[in-house]
């Protein structure tokens, strides 16, 4: 895998993790968290990914209805899980290389061969507005 690519992975809280959208996302680092976000929910298939199957399909069209139908009152929370699995609220703003905790070390095995690659686990939420969330965190 690329230096500049990190394979990203979407799920929301508190659904299977097997529910999930992974991608490799080109120049992530330099990438605000609002567009890796728009990104993963993009289905087609683009120079780096495949178009998703019929499943990914079925949590994307899930998570964007989510997002769609979000009342006034209810606000989008992104979160990057740490090595730990740990979670911590992002400023949707700021590019991913700004948070260099949330960029993990992984390995996949291919034919019995492990293969290092670099990766970014992130988890959204949709919530009630209130509270101390800034703005900036939310949309």
């Amino acid at each position: 895998m690329g230096k500049n690519l990190l394979v990203v992975t979407l799920t929301e809280r508190g659904i299977s993790s097997e529910d999930i959208l992974q991608k490799g996302v080109a120049e992530c680092r330099e990438k605000t968290f609002k567009e890796v976000f728009e990104y993963m929910l993009d289905p087609r298939e683009d120079s780096i990914n495949p178009e998703y199957s019929p499943d990914e399909k079925r949590i994307c069209s899930r998570i964007k209805s989510l997002v769609d139908g979000k009342s006034k009152n209810e606000q989008i929370l992104l979160r990057y899980i740490d090595s730990k699995k740990r979670t911590f609220l992002v400023d949707l703003n700021k590019e991913v290389g700004e948070y260099p905790d949330a960029i993990l070390d992984k390995e996949a095995v291919e034919n019995g061969e492990k293969i290092p690659y670099k990766g970014l686990d992130l988890e959204m939420e949709i919530d009630a507005i209130g509270g101390r969330t800034r703005s900036d965190f939310r949309f």
